[in-house]
């Protein structure tokens, strides 16, 4: 059995998916593990503020030095081979699917992974720009600057991710409109029959991460329909185009105010609490 990752933007259908793959016994796998991302953030630790983050970067590029000169593996590569083989374990004789929305980050340390099986699932960029606002935003365009990295270097990588012939492109508008077909071509790319998803459907899957919307407790949101003119200002920086369905003067002044609070705790984080978004 082999590792298969679910390359996506948050919003974009993966935990759906998931949940189709582990219909089938042959699967396993918890909401998002995060394992990943993790050691991102851990070779990345200068930006962290903590106070010992340049001791730490000095010595893991002396211990990469180190193990280079004795012809060993480099450290980074080795800790994500240990990450893979921790989940490759989890999942015992099974196909373990390892879905985290910000695999993205690591793009290039996981296609190094041996017998690992990749899957890109992309969605229309507005859409996705929608959920976000009708889920974790709460309908306000001032927390924008919060995911701004999804749409940037999130939709680059996986841009970069389905020109590549040992991944897989499943397209979340074809995944609704022809399932059958797009469940029929998974299973051909990693060698597996999933007949069985078509009768089964979705199944519950352990963990708390993941859509909300398969949640049996979910808070109140207010759900905004249509695009804006600030909904549009704000996709144009990320290069996605969109066309205005829903302009009033009280939305117009409503997002106008929450879109310049965003520019303004953009810059709060940035200057005074170092940190990147």
């Amino acid at each position: 059995m082999s590792l298969i990752i679910i390359h996506a933007l948050p919003r974009s259908g993966s935990t759906w998916l998931q949940r189709i793959l582990l219909s089938h016994p042959n699967f396993d796998g918890i909401g998002e593990s995060w394992i990943f991302p993790f050691l991102y953030f851990a070779f990345h630790i200068k930006n962290s503020g903590y106070i010992d983050a340049h001791l730490i970067d000095i010595a893991l590029e002396d211990l990469e030095d180190f193990s280079r000169s004795r012809d060993i593996s480099d450290f980074r590569g080795y800790m994500f081979d240990c990450a893979k083989n921790y989940l490759d374990n989890l999942g015992v004789e099974k196909h373990y699917v390892e879905k985290t929305p910000r695999n993205y980050l690591v793009c290039d340390d996981l296609l190094r992974l041996e017998g690992v099986k990749h899957i890109v699932l992309m969605r229309e960029p507005v859409d996705i720009w929608l959920s976000m606002r009708n889920t974790w935003m709460n309908g306000r365009m001032w927390r924008w600057p919060l995911y701004k990295r999804d749409f940037t270097i999130g939709l680059q990588e996986l841009e970069k991710l389905t020109a590549l012939n040992q991944v897989h492109r499943v397209d979340y508008e074809s995944l609704k409109s022809e399932f059958s077909e797009e469940i029929q071509k998974i299973g051909s790319f990693i060698n597996e029959d999933l007949s069985i998803c078509f009768e089964r459907g979705v199944n519950q899957m352990s963990g708390r991460l993941g859509d909300p919307s398969f949640r049996q407790i979910k808070s109140e949101k207010r759900i905004i329909k249509g695009i804006s003119y600030w909904d549009k200002r704000v996709m144009s920086k990320y290069g996605i185009s969109a066309e205005i369905t829903n302009i009033t003067p009280f939305r117009f002044i409503l997002d106008m105010a929450d879109y310049y609070v965003g520019k303004l705790y953009n810059i709060y984080k940035i200057f005074w609490q170092k940190k990147y978004l």
